[in-house]
């Protein structure tokens, strides 16, 4: 009697272990299902378009390689450098593919192992422009140089005589590189060469790309706080990813294909 007694005991407690599994697992899937993830404009590696779902050569990546096995789908949020923050602290989303590292920012984000995407710093101007090449940060005295609101630039930018414009808008790519046509900014700053060509292509003036003698830049994913799982199953699947696929090979073959209008094209200069 008592060894029956212990055996319905024991099929009890096996019975509530499995549902409390089951409701777990069930809950995990509910927050992989509901993944939010947030977007600032940084062509051709994300293209945000208000009203649109983002594009471009991370956007491709994720969906091929990572998000199918870190969640069941994606609601894409697009914002402005300093919005995406304000999303993450805010834990309205709870991931973004691209972010600089900063000690200030590890204070109310979690961030990645590893770095898989690498950008080079450079500056536009206008071809007419003195400016032929960058070899010491005087060389940038003087100039109003365009960059995006809360938006982390190279130390070698930082001094009293060269002053930073930050623009608050969403395509603020666009709309710096029509102040630099206009004669309204000296320069135009992008943390990539590849940014730099994809927005030169579309203004109607010749310009020239500068590369800055700074290190290239490494951009992680970042997650809001509380997000130490999802964190984590990122950097798993993320490993493996980048090791099989190789993000260089997979950013030139997607920008082979994209096509940007090229008025005012034939005289650009690498």
């Amino acid at each position: 009697m008592v060894i029956k007694q212990r055996k319905k005991s024991i099929r009890k407690i096996g019975a509530a272990i499995f549902l409390i599994l089951v409701l777990s697992g069930a809950s995990f899937s509910v927050l992989a299902a509901s993944l939010n993830i947030v977007v600032f404009n940084v062509a051709p590696f994300i293209v945000s378009k208000e009203g649109q779902e983002p594009t471009g050569g991370v956007i491709e990546y994720y969906k091929q390689f990572i998000l199918p096995k870190l969640a069941e789908g994606a609601n894409w949020k697009i914002a402005n450098v300093a919005r995406s923050i304000v999303e993450l602290k805010s834990k309205s989303s709870q991931m973004i593919p691209l972010l600089i590292r900063t000690k200030e920012r590890e204070r109310f984000l979690l961030f990645a192992d590893t770095a898989y995407v690498h950008f080079d710093p450079t500056v536009v101007v206008l071809e007419k422009s003195p400016l032929k090449k960058v070899e010491a940060q005087s060389d940038l005295y003087g100039l109003t140089i365009g960059w995006s609101l809360n938006g982390v630039y190279p130390g070698f930018l930082k001094h009293a005589q060269i002053r930073i414009s930050e623009s608050t808008m969403l395509d603020w790519e666009t709309s710096n590189m029509k102040l630099l046509a206009a004669e309204r900014l000296d320069a135009v700053y992008f943390s990539s060469s590849a940014t730099a060509l994809y927005f030169a292509k579309s203004i109607n003036v010749p310009v020239r790309i500068i590369a800055l003698p700074t290190p290239h830049i490494k951009l992680y994913a970042a997650f809001s706080l509380g997000q130490e799982n999802l964190r984590d199953r990122y950097n798993a699947i993320a490993r493996q990813a980048f090791a099989e696929h190789d993000f260089d090979t997979f950013m030139k073959e997607y920008v082979s294909r994209i096509k940007v209008p090229s008025s005012g094209f034939e005289s650009l200069s690498r």
